[in-house]
């Protein structure tokens, strides 16, 4: 039920019959990593993506949960 409370729009048919399992688990993991920047750190990462060196695609979850360190 946490995860109905971190998606309060999310309704409790579409938890269990609409929304496939790898979303679901996609989601929860999101939901913890969420960090909101002020104008002064959006300004120091901008363009950060272009200058990180190991920028990897994560095709399933449990490679998305290695890169998070879960």
């Amino acid at each position: 039920m946490d995860f109905l409370k971190a998606y309060p729009f999310i309704t409790m048919e579409q938890y269990l019959w609409e929304i496939p399992v790898p979303k679901l688990e996609l989601m929860a993991a999101d939901a913890t990593r969420i960090i909101y920047l002020n104008e002064k750190q959006a300004q120091k990462y901008k363009g950060y993506d272009k200058r990180m060196k190991n920028n990897k695609l994560c095709d399933n979850t449990a490679d998305f949960y290695a890169e998070l360190g879960i």
